[in-house]
């Protein structure tokens, strides 16, 4: 029997991959666009929460699900560590570039709502998706302006004729 082979090698325990870990990457770009499409997401349901609560907006249900099952699509275990075949990561270029594009757009949708009722009066209106003031530099139409602590998972209304960046650096 092939059991009692002196040739064949037998195997006790666990199989070991020490080459297979998982935490690197061939793929670099697939674990950083894994990334920013959480983080851009998550951003999305904070918005379309907010201005589903406070302006009685319809939530983008439909659009955030399709959006997140893309991305856990994209996280399949041979695809976010580089183990898979060429031909998958030129769907996951596709894929992430139609995840982005909604994702952007629920975003844009959900910010300009929340910016034409808060009446900025011509200044910008920074957000904040973080559970933490934030201060950091802000880029409208190819400017650069300061926003200074800007409140947690919210937003505050800088002038455009505030303090330009001046050599601070943005931590985006």
């Amino acid at each position: 029997t092939v059991r009692n082979n002196r040739f064949l090698p037998e195997w006790v325990g666990e199989l070991y991959l020490e080459y297979h870990r998982g935490t690197y990457t061939s793929i670099a770009k697939n674990k950083k666009n894994n990334r920013r499409s959480e983080f851009l997401y998550q951003t999305a349901e904070l918005a379309s929460t907010l201005a589903s609560v406070l302006l009685q907006r319809d939530y983008p249900y439909d659009r955030l699900y399709r959006g997140w099952l893309n991305i856990l699509l994209c996280q399949f275990h041979d695809v976010l560590p580089g183990s898979s075949v060429a031909e998958v990561y030129k769907d996951t270029d596709r894929i992430y570039a139609d995840v982005f594009r909604e994702g952007s757009g629920v975003l844009d949708d959900a910010l300009e709502s929340l910016a034409a009722s808060v009446g900025s009066q011509g200044g910008i209106l920074v957000f904040n998706p973080n559970g933490f003031a934030n201060s950091s530099a802000v880029t409208v139409d190819g400017k650069c302006y300061w926003a200074e602590d800007v409140p947690p998972m919210g937003w505050k209304v800088i002038g455009q004729s505030e303090q330009r960046c001046g050599g601070k650096v943005s931590l985006e």
